[in-house]
């Protein structure tokens, strides 16, 4: 199994949208919050950013990513994004297509790669609570096979979120992970949080 190598003092960027963010203080240069939290302090000797973002499509990310690594220089990058490249979005509003996604992603993990061989990359998930959801499940998952491919590619950890909550509500409830579908409740962040730390490995 592929790891994410930290070594002790690593600086880890984290990454992506609301699921990152977690209501993070912006005014705080660290502003650990949620599943980043749990991780970092559970590894104790390490300096992690959270660089979330409500709302943000791939795209914005992808905007954000370069000044985040020229500012921080990290030693590790965490990236989630995707769940807001499944929905109409913007001024004026539009959904990017699976070919401009595609591209969008691929530029962010280059970037990425620009300032460090250790990357993970974080599978976007949905959580149903309720039937009525395909049409989104369906473009989710459009997202969900490009990032595999283009992390196969780029030879970068893979953690399978929405396969690992998947597992985890058809055994329990989903309400028990997320309170809409998306968003975490303090079980789905300590379960992403321990899914992360499985593909860590200290050097």
């Amino acid at each position: 199994m592929k790891t994410l190598q930290i070594k002790k003092n690593a600086k880890i960027l984290f990454i992506g949208d609301s699921i990152t963010d977690s209501g993070r203080d912006y005014n705080d240069r660290h502003g650990l919050t949620g599943y980043n939290r749990i991780a970092c302090e559970k590894l104790g000797d390490v300096e992690g950013f959270n660089r979330g973002v409500n709302g943000e499509t791939c795209l914005q990310i992808l905007g954000r990513l370069r000044p985040e690594c020229e500012d921080i220089r990290p030693d590790a990058i965490s990236i989630l994004g995707g769940i807001n490249d499944t929905t109409v979005r913007g001024t004026p509003p539009r959904m990017a297509s699976e070919a401009e996604f595609y591209d969008t992603y691929r530029r962010i993990l280059r970037t990425a790669y620009e300032y460090t061989d250790q990357v993970m990359v974080i599978e976007p998930f949905l959580i149903p609570k309720d039937f009525g959801m395909d049409g989104l499940r369906n473009a989710l998952f459009e997202r969900i096979y490009a990032i595999r491919r283009l992390a196969n590619e780029f030879g970068a950890v893979y953690l399978p979120m929405d396969g690992i909550f998947a597992e985890h509500w058809v055994e329990g409830s989903a309400a028990d992970y997320t309170v809409d579908c998306v968003h975490l409740t303090a079980m789905g962040k300590q379960l992403l949080a321990d899914a992360w730390l499985r593909k860590v490995e200290r050097i």
